[in-house]
């Protein structure tokens, strides 16, 4: 079911064109959210909006299981996750560190399970996904996908604008707009 780098070794990521971000959350309940936000973030500055819902989607996945394996650890280590986001050529990783040397595990759920999905979610979403015990103990678990924009049958790329936030508009009442406002409205009926 995983889709294993060749030889099930993590990728070699080059210097050229590569862009990381990495955040050091604590592992605590609340970081997935602010670990989708950081994505959210990452995917709209890089001008990769076509990869942000299944990139946001990822973070979570792989943070919360991070804080989960990071909770399983004995008193001494740190309680931290780290989600690492890079983008290289056409390829993009979503990358979390826990401090669990232990590997995921993907398992069969039954239908009224109410978690437990979230490797099916990462397998079903990635182009593949693999985890590396790390020397300093733990491990990374990451996830790649294709970065390629989208293009029209002509093979032109299809460009997605930047998103800005709507206008705030600011309401004033100003009493004598307001009573010329009445006085017209009386006029016409």
């Amino acid at each position: 079911m995983t889709k294993p780098a060749a030889g099930g070794t993590t990728p070699v990521l080059t210097a050229a064109s590569r862009r990381t971000v990495r955040a050091v959350l604590p592992a605590v309940p609340s970081a997935v959210a602010y670990g989708r936000l950081v994505a959210k973030n990452v995917m709209r500055q890089w001008r990769l909006q076509h990869l942000s819902d299944i990139v946001e989607l990822l973070a979570s996945e792989l943070v919360t299981n991070g804080i989960e394996a990071t909770s399983t650890v004995g008193a001494g280590v740190e309680k931290s996750v780290e989600l690492r986001l890079v983008s290289v050529a056409d390829s993009f990783f979503v990358g979390v560190r826990d401090h669990n040397p232990s590997p995921p595990v993907l398992r069969e759920q039954s239908d009224g399970a109410e978690c437990g999905r979230g490797l099916f979610l990462v397998d079903a979403l990635s182009s593949r996904w693999w985890h590396r015990n790390l020397r300093r103990g733990g491990k990374v678990v990451w996830a790649e996908l294709d970065a390629a924009f989208p293009t029209t049958a002509g093979g032109l790329p299809i460009r997605t604008p930047l998103s800005l936030p709507p206008a705030v508009l600011v309401q004033e009442s100003d009493p004598e707009v307001l009573r010329k406002v009445v006085e017209r409205l009386k006029v016409l009926t």
